[in-house]
């Protein structure tokens, strides 16, 4: 049960209708998780859309993440929570708006560079 508990708060599949095939990553990390200078790092993550890995590194502004999906992954939506809300977000360098309160929705990709900012 334990080990059930964890895998939900790194990963969680919600599967209601092909329109909504989204997988929610740290959706249920607790906020001491992101205290500035940890890190957290999932690898190789056996989903029901296929393997996902990402790496998070918190610090009192914001959080950078490197997120890296197995060829053939095929889920909808990956969205990416944090524990504050979000003020400004890049990914691979670029300006990325599709965020709001403290979700990332991630665009498409194999291997995702993210920095967000907290207000």
């Amino acid at each position: 049960m334990a080990l059930q508990m964890l895998r939900m708060a790194l990963v969680r599949e919600t599967i209601e209708t092909p329109q909504q095939d989204t997988l929610r990553l740290l959706d249920g990390a607790p906020a001491n998780w992101f205290d500035p200078g940890k890190r957290i790092a999932v690898r190789n993550a056996p989903t029901f859309f296929g393997k996902i890995s990402f790496e998070t590194e918190s610090s009192s502004s914001g959080v950078r993440a490197h997120v890296t999906r197995a060829p053939g992954f095929r889920a909808r939506q990956v969205i990416l929570r944090l524990p504050r809300p979000v003020d400004s977000v890049t990914i691979d360098g670029k300006p990325w708006s599709n965020f709001s309160g403290e979700e990332i929705t991630l665009p498409e990709g194999e291997s995702l560079e993210i920095a967000a900012s907290f207000k």
